[in-house]
């Protein structure tokens, strides 16, 4: 499994066994979980054992909260792309992003793009692309 590059799962429920399965693979640079029921456990797991992702899809899971977003801005340094909408993530979590350098884009729902974009100073080159096809009352 080492050798895997990206990894894309829609609709999976994720088990904790499968998270650290999955924490193994380290040549991983993109992956995407998106509606898999990850929670912040699996997250901090395969933010401290994937610090090569360029770009991590963590959208749709209700238990991905603000709690996951230091381990990610500490560890995840080759970040490129953060697509995190419909998570528990708000302002105060993006908050934390602001070491990534390499951060280009960070998808999240528009209740969060206004506050974001006058509250965290991330680099002048991250742009918020707002994602309005699954937001009901964002």
């Amino acid at each position: 499994m080492r050798a895997l590059h990206a990894l894309k799962l829609f609709l999976i429920k994720l088990s904790t066994e499968a998270v650290v399965l999955l924490a193994a693979a380290t040549a991983l640079t993109r992956l995407e979980l998106c509606m898999t029921g990850l929670d912040c456990f699996g997250v901090n797991s395969l933010a401290v054992k994937l610090p090569d992702l360029q770009v991590l899809d963590i959208s749709q899971n209700d238990a991905v909260t603000n709690a996951v977003m230091p381990v990610v801005g500490s560890h995840l340094r080759k970040l490129r792309d953060f697509q995190l909408e419909h998570t528990g993530v708000d302002v105060l979590g993006l908050g934390c992003l602001t070491s990534l350098r390499q951060l280009q884009e960070v998808r999240v729902c528009k209740r969060l793009v206004a506050a974001a974009e006058r509250v965290v100073a991330l680099p002048s080159t991250v742009d918020f692309t707002v994602v309005e096809a699954y937001c009901d009352g964002c």
